[in-house]
């Protein structure tokens, strides 16, 4: 049997990457806290949403531009600053930079780095006819008992799995996996594993980087 080299021996427990259950209680301890802690009535008194929120603060940065949004059509996307969203995004870089893990390495196909955009269209599509995104229906509605909530998540549950075949014939299964961590995927690799095949040396996309960098940093100046 392969044995792996621990990559996150001799770091602290701040400096490594915390096991999956951690996101999980402290994502439900945040949607306690929003839920309860806001006044029943208040307009802010719903589920965590995350892309509903993205959805206000490109609405935001719309009008800012060009004094008008195409994405405010309706009353719960109008612009607004999601500061949950922020915080959300700046705890992330903390982690990324704690770890010294930005994932700049990982390399996809090209079929699977379409599928990925196509994935992305589909599912905001989604969110907006079925009011909430998944952290919305199933860390919120869920815990809440919301009829919609079920329905909602049974439906993507099927459609999950739905793709996962379709993936599997078009044979890029292979790139579902739980994590891409450098010291692993490397070793992985190097043994000719599946968890292996999104490693390369360098980033292969650094002039797409920058572009997104670039707009990351555009978009929080102009919102802000």
């Amino acid at each position: 049997m392969a044995e792996f080299t621990n990559g996150w021996k001799g770091k602290d427990w701040l400096r490594r990457q915390w096991p999956w259950w951690t996101a999980g209680l402290l994502t439900g301890i945040a949607e306690v806290i929003n839920y309860t802690l806001i006044p029943l009535g208040h307009p802010k008194h719903k589920f965590i949403g995350v892309t509903s929120g993205m959805a206000r603060m490109y609405a935001a940065f719309e009008t800012t531009l060009f004094g008008g949004s195409l994405i405010a059509t309706r009353p719960d996307y109008q612009p607004s600053i999601q500061w949950i969203i922020i915080g959300a995004m700046i705890a992330a870089l903390v982690f990324a930079w704690l770890e010294g893990e930005w994932r700049t390495w990982v390399k996809y196909t090209k079929p699977m780095l379409f599928l990925t955009v196509l994935g992305g269209a589909l599912f905001t599509w989604g969110t907006r006819v079925a009011g909430g995104c998944t952290l919305h229906h199933l860390l919120g509605g869920f815990a809440a008992f919301n009829l919609k909530s079920f329905v909602v998540m049974g439906s993507a549950t099927v459609g999950a799995l739905i793709a996962f075949i379709i993936f599997r014939r078009l044979q890029l299964s292979q790139y579902f996996k739980s994590q891409d961590t450098r010291w692993y995927v490397a070793q992985a690799r190097k043994l000719g594993w599946a968890d292996g095949l999104t490693y390369v040396e360098k980033n292969p996309y650094p002039a797409l980087t920058a572009v997104l960098l670039a707009f990351l940093g555009l978009f929080f100046v102009v919102i802000l």
